[in-house]
Protein backbone atom coordinates (compact mmCIF):
# COMPACT_ATOMS: atom_id res chain seq x y z
CA UNK A 1 0.00 0.00 0.00
CA UNK A 2 2.52 1.94 0.83
CA UNK A 3 4.50 1.47 -2.55
CA UNK A 4 1.56 2.37 -3.99
CA UNK A 5 1.31 5.95 -2.37
CA UNK A 6 4.54 6.70 -3.25
CA UNK A 7 3.72 6.02 -6.93
CA UNK A 8 1.03 8.40 -7.29
CA UNK A 9 2.68 11.20 -5.17
CA UNK A 10 5.30 11.03 -7.88
CA UNK A 11 3.59 10.44 -10.82
CA UNK A 12 1.40 13.72 -9.30
CA UNK A 13 4.82 15.46 -8.78
CA UNK A 14 5.88 14.63 -12.44
CA UNK A 15 2.92 15.94 -13.83
CA UNK A 16 3.14 19.17 -11.92
CA UNK A 17 6.90 19.62 -13.20
CA UNK A 18 6.67 18.57 -16.48
CA UNK A 19 6.01 21.35 -19.22
CA UNK A 20 4.51 20.66 -22.82
CA UNK A 21 5.52 22.79 -25.32
CA UNK A 22 3.49 22.88 -28.72
CA UNK A 23 5.99 23.04 -31.84
CA UNK A 24 4.68 22.99 -35.52
CA UNK A 25 6.62 23.18 -39.27
CA UNK A 26 5.01 26.86 -39.06
CA UNK A 27 6.85 29.28 -41.97
CA UNK A 28 6.64 32.48 -42.98
CA UNK A 29 6.49 32.82 -46.70
CA UNK A 30 7.04 35.29 -49.05
CA UNK A 31 5.15 34.89 -51.74
CA UNK A 32 6.59 34.31 -54.97
CA UNK A 33 10.13 33.85 -53.11
CA UNK A 34 11.19 37.53 -53.43
CA UNK A 35 10.97 40.63 -52.07
CA UNK A 36 8.90 42.16 -54.41
CA UNK A 37 7.27 39.02 -56.34
CA UNK A 38 3.85 40.18 -55.92
CA UNK A 39 3.36 41.90 -59.47
CA UNK A 40 2.70 40.27 -62.97
CA UNK A 41 4.60 37.30 -62.98
CA UNK A 42 6.46 36.48 -66.47
CA UNK A 43 4.62 33.07 -67.04
CA UNK A 44 0.35 33.04 -66.54
CA UNK A 45 0.76 30.49 -63.78
CA UNK A 46 3.70 31.25 -62.06
CA UNK A 47 2.22 31.69 -58.63
CA UNK A 48 1.08 28.47 -58.55
CA UNK A 49 4.20 26.87 -59.39
CA UNK A 50 5.89 28.62 -56.41
CA UNK A 51 2.90 27.18 -54.18
CA UNK A 52 3.56 23.75 -55.77
CA UNK A 53 7.23 24.20 -54.43
CA UNK A 54 6.18 24.20 -50.56
CA UNK A 55 6.06 20.90 -48.85
CA UNK A 56 2.69 21.59 -47.58
CA UNK A 57 0.69 24.87 -46.28
CA UNK A 58 -0.06 24.22 -42.43
CA UNK A 59 -2.94 26.13 -40.50
CA UNK A 60 -0.44 28.79 -38.48
CA UNK A 61 1.76 29.47 -41.75
CA UNK A 62 1.73 33.13 -42.98
CA UNK A 63 2.16 34.50 -46.30
CA UNK A 64 3.63 37.45 -46.88
CA UNK A 65 2.99 39.60 -49.82
CA UNK A 66 5.21 42.67 -50.97
CA UNK A 67 4.02 45.13 -53.28
CA UNK A 68 4.05 48.71 -54.50
CA UNK A 69 0.93 50.30 -52.58
CA UNK A 70 0.80 53.05 -54.26
CA UNK A 71 -0.11 50.72 -57.65
CA UNK A 72 -1.18 47.32 -56.42
CA UNK A 73 -2.98 45.32 -53.65
CA UNK A 74 -4.06 41.72 -52.55
CA UNK A 75 -7.62 40.76 -52.47
CA UNK A 76 -8.60 37.12 -51.28
CA UNK A 77 -11.65 36.09 -53.26
CA UNK A 78 -14.16 33.41 -53.86
CA UNK A 79 -13.12 30.52 -56.08
CA UNK A 80 -15.31 31.71 -58.51
CA UNK A 81 -14.14 35.03 -58.65
CA UNK A 82 -10.50 33.72 -58.63
CA UNK A 83 -11.44 32.00 -61.51
CA UNK A 84 -13.15 35.07 -63.08
CA UNK A 85 -10.53 37.58 -61.86
CA UNK A 86 -13.37 39.33 -60.60
CA UNK A 87 -12.25 42.09 -58.17
CA UNK A 88 -15.09 43.62 -57.43
CA UNK A 89 -16.56 41.81 -54.02
CA UNK A 90 -13.37 40.48 -52.01
CA UNK A 91 -13.45 38.73 -49.10
CA UNK A 92 -10.64 40.92 -47.43
CA UNK A 93 -8.64 43.52 -49.13
CA UNK A 94 -5.03 44.47 -48.18
CA UNK A 95 -3.14 48.16 -49.41
CA UNK A 96 -0.42 47.91 -47.32
CA UNK A 97 2.53 47.02 -49.83
CA UNK A 98 3.30 44.59 -47.41
CA UNK A 99 0.80 42.49 -45.74
CA UNK A 100 1.00 38.94 -43.64
CA UNK A 101 -2.34 36.90 -43.77
CA UNK A 102 -1.83 33.86 -41.49
CA UNK A 103 -3.48 30.69 -42.36
CA UNK A 104 -5.68 30.48 -39.41
CA UNK A 105 -8.20 27.36 -40.96
CA UNK A 106 -7.43 24.18 -43.44
CA UNK A 107 -9.33 25.08 -46.78
CA UNK A 108 -8.44 26.46 -50.08
CA UNK A 109 -8.00 30.36 -50.26
CA UNK A 110 -7.65 32.62 -53.15
CA UNK A 111 -5.95 35.66 -53.70
CA UNK A 112 -5.69 38.17 -56.69
CA UNK A 113 -4.40 41.55 -57.44
CA UNK A 114 -6.75 44.01 -57.40
CA UNK A 115 -4.85 46.03 -59.66
CA UNK A 116 -6.53 46.68 -63.20
CA UNK A 117 -5.75 43.96 -66.05
CA UNK A 118 -3.29 41.92 -63.15
CA UNK A 119 -4.99 38.84 -62.46
CA UNK A 120 -5.86 38.23 -66.30
CA UNK A 121 -2.06 38.42 -66.73
CA UNK A 122 -1.55 35.74 -63.78
CA UNK A 123 -1.13 37.69 -60.61
CA UNK A 124 -3.28 35.31 -58.47
CA UNK A 125 -2.64 32.36 -55.83
CA UNK A 126 -4.40 29.61 -54.97
CA UNK A 127 -3.55 28.15 -51.94
CA UNK A 128 -4.68 24.54 -49.92
CA UNK A 129 -3.99 24.30 -46.58
CA UNK A 130 -3.60 20.83 -45.37
CA UNK A 131 -6.63 19.85 -42.91
CA UNK A 132 -4.73 17.11 -41.38
CA UNK A 133 -2.16 19.51 -40.04
CA UNK A 134 -0.04 17.68 -37.04
CA UNK A 135 1.78 19.46 -33.99
CA UNK A 136 3.72 17.76 -31.95
CA UNK A 137 4.11 19.07 -28.11
CA UNK A 138 7.91 18.43 -26.51
CA UNK A 139 7.29 17.17 -23.09
CA UNK A 140 10.22 17.84 -20.42
CA UNK A 141 9.79 16.11 -17.45
CA UNK A 142 12.83 15.86 -15.33
CA UNK A 143 15.30 17.15 -18.03
CA UNK A 144 13.94 14.22 -20.39
CA UNK A 145 12.57 14.94 -23.29
CA UNK A 146 9.94 13.28 -25.75
CA UNK A 147 8.26 14.00 -28.42
CA UNK A 148 4.62 12.94 -28.74
CA UNK A 149 2.21 13.46 -32.47
CA UNK A 150 -0.85 15.14 -31.25
CA UNK A 151 -3.48 17.29 -33.41
CA UNK A 152 -3.78 21.05 -31.41
CA UNK A 153 -6.46 23.03 -32.65
CA UNK A 154 -5.03 26.61 -34.41
CA UNK A 155 -7.00 30.03 -33.76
Amino acid sequence: MEVVKIWLALTCLLLVYSEAVPFCDKKELVVGGNETSWTIPLSNNSFDEWANTIDEFVQGDTLIFRYDDKTDSVLEVSKGDYEACETSRPIKEYRDGNTTIELELSGRFYFISGAAGHCQKGQKLRVHVNPDSICYVRTRTMGLFEDMPIVLPFG
